[in-house]
């Protein structure tokens, strides 16, 4: 399974990098800004999106409505802020499977994974 992790955040890279680990997924790529994410999913085949809602270059957000307006069908879990009702709905609109507040421990980012992977039929 090949999963793209996108966030500004190393620390946040880090705690969704070690909730895939204890997934066993261990064929993930890293972005640490919107425009290497896009670049990354139009260029790769990946199973799984984790992509956050502030990156830089290009939104989150803006990475998710493209791939879904080119067909793109792989689940997408965003990261925003935390209780930020407006975005949650709009993620969801876009084409989310999952929303994601920060802050996170690996502990909820494993569950919420779990969870999309289940709805998704996908496995590590």
């Amino acid at each position: 399974m090949k999963v793209l992790i996108a966030d500004q955040s190393n620390v946040s890279r880090i705690l969704i990098g070690e909730a895939l680990a204890e997934a066993q997924i261990t064929h993930v790529e890293h972005a640490p800004n919107g425009l290497e994410a896009l670049n990354a999913v139009l260029t790769n085949d990946f199973d799984l999106a984790l992509i956050a809602w502030n990156l830089p270059k290009v939104l989150g957000i803006d990475i998710l409505r493209h791939i879904r307006t080119i067909g793109m069908t792989m689940p997408v879990i965003m990261f925003s802020e935390k209780n930020h009702q407006q975005r949650i709905s709009e993620a969801f609109k876009a084409g989310a499977q999952n929303i994601v507040s920060k802050p996170f421990t690996s502990v909820t980012v494993r569950k919420i994974l779990e969870d999309t992977m289940e709805k998704a039929h996908l496995h590590a």
